[in-house]
């Protein structure tokens, strides 16, 4: 695990997982169900919610879920004081994998309660297949990107436009591929 980038706003985090848990979780990934998901005008496709611990939320599978989406869970709640961009208290928070495919995108948007996260786990990106997460962080309409790098985690903060450019039509079957969610804050 090596932190490449942290601020106030943002952080990553490149080699997030061990080699043999990334694998797994790469290849589990492609083999679950997903459903449609309207957002923004674009259709995504996204797993069954897993949340870290008893909540509020209906319709998911509670941690630990026995899937690989827990080393992901359990490296995030055993490191989040060195990767979160601010210390806060959470109630839980959740994962699910989204697949951006080619020709796809997701609008800006923000979570108002929620410090938001994504994990990277497709096997490779080219840098012209697009897909970036993009970040508003400042108030004159300035922001920055970030690449997504096969087994990079990050994690921002709450109240933060964010959005994912498009994945170009070059990238083909190769579709950009994240366990994504959020803390809930208390």
């Amino acid at each position: 695990m090596n932190i490449t980038f942290k601020n106030s706003i943002f952080s990553v985090v490149d080699d997030f997982l061990d080699q043999d848990d990334f694998n797994k979780l790469c290849n589990y990934v492609k083999d679950i169900e997903y459903k449609y998901y309207e957002f923004a005008e674009q259709t995504i496709s996204v797993s069954t919610l897993i949340v870290s611990s008893i909540s509020s939320k209906t319709n998911h599978t509670p941690f630990p879920s026995n899937t690989p989406f827990d080393a992901v869970i359990n490296k995030v709640s055993d490191n989040l004081d060195h990767i979160i961009t601010t210390g806060f208290q959470y109630k839980y928070f959740f994962a699910r994998a989204m697949v951006i495919t080619a020709g796809t995108h997701l609008g800006w948007h923000k979570d108002p309660e929620k410090h938001g996260y994504a994990f990277y786990c497709h096997d490779q990106w080219q840098q012209e297949w697009g897909g970036e997460l993009m970040m508003n962080t400042g108030e004159e309409h300035i922001g920055q990107y970030i690449y997504p790098s096969p087994n990079r985690f990050v994690t921002w903060k709450n109240n933060i436009f964010h959005s994912v450019n498009r994945v170009e039509i070059s990238a083909k079957k190769n579709s950009r591929i994240g366990i994504v969610g959020a803390f809930e804050i208390d």
